[in-house]
C-alpha cells in the first residue's frame, strides 16, 4: 500500500461507479485533488465565467470528500495553462499540479512500458532525483503497471511514495522556484515518488 493523490472531474462524481472510486480514495485517506472538466473551453470563457465555474467544481468536490482541495488538474495545451485558470486557482491557494511520466504516452503494452520504467529508474538516483506518476484507473485494467513496475521498482531502487502535500509541504501558489535549487521542502522529503490517479488519475510521487 503506498499513498497517492487522486485527481477527480465533478461532472460525473454522481455516477455510481465513479462515487464509489471517491469513497475509497477517501477512506484510504489518499490525497484527493479536482481535475478541471475537460469539456469546458476555458479559452472561451471570461475571467468571471472561469472563476465561477472553478469555484462551483470545487465545492461539488469537497462536498462530495468532505475534504479541502488543495490541488487541481487543469487542461495544458503545447504545454501552455490557460492564464486565467491559473490565476485563479492560485488565489484560492490552490497549486495547479502536472506529471513528470505518464508511462501510456510513451507504450503500447505492459512490456513495453516495463522497458520504459526500467530505463527511467536506471538512468536516476534517489539522492537527487524524483518523478510524478500519472496513472489512470480505467488504463489499469487492461495495462496494469502499477504494482509492478512502478511501486516494487520504486521501492527497490530506493524510492520513497508520497503525496503532492508531503512533497510541496510549504509551497505557496504562485512562488517561482529556481530549477538549480530545490526547495526546501521538496529537498527535505527527496526519495520519493508520487503516484497520481486521475478521474480517476492517481499521481504517484517519486522523489
Amino acid at each position: 500500500d503506498v499513498p497517492a493523490t487522486f485527481h477527480f472531474s465533478t461532472q460525473y462524481i454522481n455516477r455510481n461507479n465513479i462515487a464509489a472510486k471517491v469513497d475509497q480514495a477517501v477512506d484510504q485517506d489518499h490525497e484527493i485533488g479536482l481535475q478541471l472538466d475537460p469539456s469546458r473551453n476555458y479559452d472561451d470563457m471570461s475571467n468571471e465565467e472561469i472563476k465561477e465555474e472553478i469555484t462551483t467544481q470545487l465545492d461539488v468536490l469537497s462536498e462530495a470528500t468532505g475534504t479541502k482541495i488543495k490541488y487541481a488538474r487543469a487542461p495544458v495545451e503545447s504545454g501552455e495553462t490557460n492564464q486565467a485558470v491559473y490565476n485563479t486557482l492560485k488565489n484560492k491557494g490552490i497549486v495547479q499540479s502536472y506529471y513528470t511520466v505518464c508511462p501510456y504516452h510513451q507504450a503500447d503494452d505492459v512490456e513495453s512500458a516495463e522497458n520504459y520504467i526500467d530505463s527511467i529508474f536506471k538512468q536516476s538516483n534517489p539522492k537527487y532525483d524524483s518523478f510524478i506518476f500519472q496513472l489512470q484507473d480505467e488504463r489499469e485494467k487492461d495495462f496494469p503497471i502499477m504494482e509492478h513496475n512502478i511501486i516494487k521498482k520504486g521501492k527497490k531502487e530506493g524510492y520513497e511514495f508520497v503525496t503532492l502535500q508531503k512533497c510541496l509541504d510549504g509551497y505557496k501558489p504562485g512562488t517561482h522556484v529556481n530549477s538549480k535549487r530545490r526547495s526546501k521542502s521538496c529537498a527535505k522529503n527527496c526519495n520519493s515518488l508520487l503516484l497520481g490517479f486521475m478521474d480517476c488519475v492517481f499521481l504517484l510521487l517519486l522523489i
